[in-house]
C-alpha cells in the first residue's frame, strides 16, 4: 500500500509539472500552439483530465478511509485542503479550453479562486466525514448497547457471549465495558490529527455517546469520575 501511494504521487507531481510546462509552453498563445489540432491542446487537455481523475479519487479515498472510524480531527483530511482546489482548477482548465477552444492564457484568478472554494469545500468535507463516521458508528454499535442493557445487573456474566449473539455478527471491536449493575459504560479508541488519539464511550445513563480528544484534561476527567465505583469486565463484551 506504502509503495503504491508513492508510485501514485511520483507520476501526479510529474504529470503535474508536464502539464504545466507544455500548457506554457512559448508560442501556445500566440500561434497555433493553444488552438485545437494541435499536440499541445490535446496533450495539455488529456493530462488535466488525468489530473482530475487523480484528485478526485484521492478525495473519495480519503473520505472514505474518515467515515470508517469515529475521530476528532484527521491527519489525513490535510490533504483534502491540496486536492480540493485541485479539482476546482482542474474543472476550470477544461471547460475554459473546450469552451473557447483554446488554452487559458491568465490563471491567477481562477487559482486563487480554486484556492478559496477549495478550502471551503475541505472543510465541508471534513465536517461531514466526522459526523458520517460517528453516525454509522452508532448505528452498528446499537445493537451491542441494547444486548448488554438487557444482561444488565449481570452484563459481564459468561452467559452472555455478545460476540456470538446474531445481531452482532461481523463486530470485532466489542469496546471495553464497565458496569455498576444499574448503569454501564460502554468505551473505545478513536483517531485524531495528532498520535494522542481520542476516545468515545456510551453512558447508559445519559443515553448517549460521547467523543473526544485525549489531550482533553476536563473531559478525562469527567469520564475518570463516571467509571468511579463501577466494575470492569475483564473480559471485554
Amino acid at each position: 500500500m506504502d509503495s503504491f501511494l508513492l508510485i501514485s504521487c511520483t507520476l501526479t507531481v510529474i504529470l503535474i509539472i508536464v502539464h504545466a510546462v507544455i500548457s506554457r509552453r512559448k508560442g501556445n498563445h500566440e500561434n497555433n500552439g493553444g488552438i485545437p489540432g494541435h499536440w499541445t491542446y490535446s496533450a495539455t487537455l488529456l493530462i488535466s483530465f488525468l489530473l482530475l481523475l487523480i484528485y478526485s479519487a484521492g478525495v473519495c479515498w480519503l473520505f472514505y478511509s474518515d467515515i470508517s472510524w469515529p475521530h476528532v480531527g484527521s491527519l489525513g483530511s490535510i490533504f483534502l485542503f491540496v486536492l480540493c482546489p485541485g479539482i476546482l482548477f482542474q474543472i476550470f482548465f477544461l471547460a475554459y479550453s473546450l469552451i473557447k477552444r483554446k488554452l487559458p492564457a491568465r490563471r491567477i484568478w481562477a487559482r486563487l479562486l480554486s484556492i478559496l472554494l477549495g478550502v471551503i469545500l475541505a472543510t465541508q468535507l471534513m465536517d461531514r466525514a466526522q459526523t458520517m463516521a460517528m453516525e454509522i458508528f452508532e448505528e452498528t454499535y446499537h445493537p451491542l448497547i441494547e444486548e448488554i442493557q438487557s444482561n444488565l445487573p449481570h452484563p459481564c456474566s459468561p452467559e452472555t457471549p455478545y460476540a456470538n449473539h446474531e445481531s452482532l455478527a461481523g463486530i470485532k471491536n466489542m469496546g471495553h465495558l464497565w458496569h455498576d449493575e444499574e448503569h454501564f459504560i460502554l468505551t473505545f479508541s478513536g483517531r485524531s490529527a495528532d498520535v494522542d488519539g481520542s476516545t468515545i464511550y456510551f453512558f447508559s445513563k445519559k443515553g448517549g455517546w460521547t467523543i473526544f480528544h485525549n489531550d482533553s484534561l476536563e473531559e478525562s476527567k469527567h469520564l475518570e469520575g463516571l467509571l468511579t465505583g463501577m466494575k470492569e469486565c475483564r473480559e471485554n463484551p
